[in-house]
C-alpha cells in the first residue's frame, strides 16, 4: 500500500513537474516571438498580402477617399517688361480644383509574389473646391513656342502668350504643332499639359505582392518595361525604387526612409519622418519629402551629381528635368521655392514660401501603413535665358521662372479611419497581451518550479532526519 501512495505521489510530481516545463516554454517562446517577431506586422500580413479575389487588391484597385489635384498658376503680369531685362512679376492664381478618380487597371497575377497593372487617372473640374473658373484667362510662358523655337530657327518665339485655365489643361489648337508634326512624325490635335492624358493609362506597373516579405508589399519590379531608367548619371540616380506612393508597407518606423517612384517627376524619391500628429483620431506619423533630396551640396547630398547631367545643376532646392523632358529646361522645386537658394526666390516677385502651405506631407497610421492624409506638391519652372540668336530673347535676364505647383490633396474616407481608430488598438493590445503573458508564464513557471524543488529537498532533508532519529531512538522490550 505504501509503495502504491509512492508511485501515485511520484507519478503527481512528474505531471506537475511536466506542466510546468510547458508553462515555462510556452513563455519563453511568446517572449521570443514578441523580441524576434513583429507580433502586429504578422497579424496585418494576413490581412494586407495581395491575394486574388483579397479586399486588400479592392481598395488598392479603388482607392476609398477623396481625391483633388489642385492648380495653382502663375500669371507674369509684367512679360513685356521681362522681355526687355526686368524681373518677372508673378500673381499666383488657385487654386483650380480637379476631382481626380484614380483606378488601377488591367489588373492581373503574374505569380503569388507578382503582379502587373496599369494606373489611370481620370480629372473633373470641380468648381466647388476652386477658386476661379475655367474660363479665367492669364499669362504664362509658352513652352511651346520655347520648345520649337529651340530647335529650328524658322520660328520666331512668341514668349509669353495669354490663354484659359482650360486650355492650359486639357490643350489649344496651334500652328506650330503642323512643324512638330513634320519633324517628329508625331501629329496632335492640342498643346496642353494634360491633352491626351487625361484618363489614359500611360503608365505601366509590375510590382510585389509582399506574399514573399510584406515589406514588399507594393514594390516596383519595373514601369513600362523598364527595370531602371534612362535619364540619368549614375545607376542610383536611374532606380526605380519602393511603390508607386498609392501603397506602403505596414509597421512604418521614425527612423525610416520610405521610397516610391513618380513617373511625372522622372525619378524615385524619399520621405522621412517629420512628427506625430493626429488626423480627426487616428494617430499618424507625417512624413515628408527628405529635405536634401534637391541639394546640389555634396555633403548633405552625396549623389546629387547623378541628377546633374551636362552640369544642369543651377543650385539648392531645383532639380533638372530637361532629359525627360524633350530637352526643354525645365526644373521641379518645391513651390515658391521653398528650402531653395535663395536666389531663385529673390530673382522673382511675387512669392512666398511658407512651410505649412507648401511642405510635400503625408501622414501615415504607422501600424497599417495606410494613407491617412496626403498633400504632395511640387512645382515646375522654366530657365529662361538670353540668347542673342533670338530677337525675342537678347534682352532678357537669365531666371528660373516658376510656371505653376500643384497639390495633390488626398483624404481618405471617415469609414476607413473609424477602422483603423479600433483596428490599432486592438494590434497594440494584442502585442502587449502576449508579451504580458509570456512574462506572467515565465515567472511563475520558474517561481513555483524553484518552490517545488525547495519544498521537495525540505521533505527529503525532513525524512532523512526521522530515519536518524528512529535509529538513536532505545528499542524497550516486554
Amino acid at each position: 500500500m505504501a509503495n502504491v501512495k509512492k508511485t501515485a505521489k511520484t507519478i503527481g510530481c512528474c505531471c506537475g513537474y511536466a506542466v510546468l516545463v510547458v508553462l515555462l516554454i510556452l513563455g519563453v517562446v511568446s517572449l521570443l516571438c514578441c523580441y524576434f517577431f513583429d507580433v502586429q506586422t504578422e497579424l496585418l500580413s494576413r490581412r494586407l498580402v495581395f491575394k486574388e479575389g483579397a479586399q486588400s487588391v479592392e481598395l488598392w484597385k479603388n482607392p476609398p477617399a477623396s481625391i483633388y489635384r489642385k492648380f495653382y498658376f502663375f500669371n507674369v503680369t509684367n512679360s513685356k517688361d521681362v522681355l526687355n531685362g526686368k524681373k518677372p512679376v508673378l500673381q499666383e492664381i488657385g487654386p483650380y480644383s480637379y476631382k481626380e478618380i484614380m483606378e488601377k487597371k488591367n489588373v492581373s497575377f503574374i505569380d503569388e509574389n507578382t503582379i502587373k497593372y496599369t494606373s489611370v487617372s481620370t480629372l473633373y473640374f470641380d468648381p466647388s473646391t476652386s477658386n476661379g473658373k475655367e474660363t479665367d484667362e492669364f499669362t504664362f510662358l509658352s513652352l511651346l513656342d520655347m520648345g520649337v523655337s529651340a530647335k529650328t530657327d524658322r520660328v520666331k518665339p512668341q514668349v509669353f502668350i495669354k490663354k484659359t485655365v482650360e486650355e492650359y489643361i486639357s490643350g489649344y489648337k496651334s500652328s506650330l504643332l503642323e512643324l512638330v508634326a513634320l519633324s517628329t512624325g508625331k501629329r496632335r490635335e492640342k498643346f496642353g499639359l494634360y491633352f491626351d492624358k487625361n484618363g489614359t493609362g500611360l503608365n505601366h506597373y509590375v510590382a510585389s505582392t509582399g506574399a514573399d516579405d510584406i515589406f514588399n508589399l507594393g514594390k516596383i519590379k519595373s514601369w513600362n518595361d523598364l527595370k531602371e531608367l534612362n535619364y540619368w548619371n549614375n545607376s542610383f540616380a536611374n532606380a526605380i525604387n519602393g511603390s508607386d506612393g498609392s501603397k506602403y508597407p505596414p509597421n512604418i518606423k521614425k527612423d525610416q526612409t520610405l521610397y516610391f517612384f513618380n513617373p511625372d517627376l522622372c525619378r524615385s524619391l524619399s520621405l522621412e519622418y517629420l512628427k506625430d500628429n493626429n488626423v480627426e483620431g487616428v494617430d499618424t506619423y507625417d512624413f515628408h519629402l527628405s529635405e536634401n533630396i534637391f541639394s546640389n551640396n555634396e555633403t548633405l547630398n552625396p549623389l546629387y551629381e547623378g541628377f546633374c547631367p551636362n552640369d544642369d545643376c543651377l543650385g539648392d532646392g531645383v532639380q533638372s528635368l530637361r532629359e525627360c523632358k524633350d530637352g526643354l529646361p525645365m526644373f521641379i522645386s518645391l513651390p515658391h521655392f521653398l528650402r531653395a537658394d535663395p536666389k531663385f526666390f529673390s530673382s522673382v516677385v511675387g512669392l512666398n514660401a511658407s512651410e505649412t502651405k507648401h511642405d510635400y506631407i503625408v501622414s501615415f497610421e504607422p501600424m497599417t501603413g495606410t494613407t491617412i492624409k496626403s498633400n504632395i506638391r511640387v512645382q515646375f519652372n522654366f530657365h529662361l535665358k538670353k540668347n542673342k540668336q533670338k530677337e525675342e530673347l537678347k534682352k532678357v535676364k537669365d531666371v528660373l521662372l516658376p510656371l505653376f505647383w500643384l497639390e495633390l490633396d488626398i483624404d481618405t474616407k471617415p469609414e476607413i479611419k473609424e477602422k483603423l481608430k479600433k483596428i490599432a488598438p486592438i494590434l497594440d493590445k494584442a502585442q502587449r497581451l502576449l508579451t504580458i503573458l509570456g512574462g506572467v508564464f515565465v515567472c511563475f513557471s520558474i517561481g513555483v518550479l524553484f518552490y517545488t524543488i525547495y519544498r521537495s529537498k525540505r521533505r527529503a532533508h525532513a525524512e532523512e532526519y526521522k530515519k536518524i532519529e528512529l535509529k538513536l531512538t532505545p528499542t524497550t522490550t516486554a
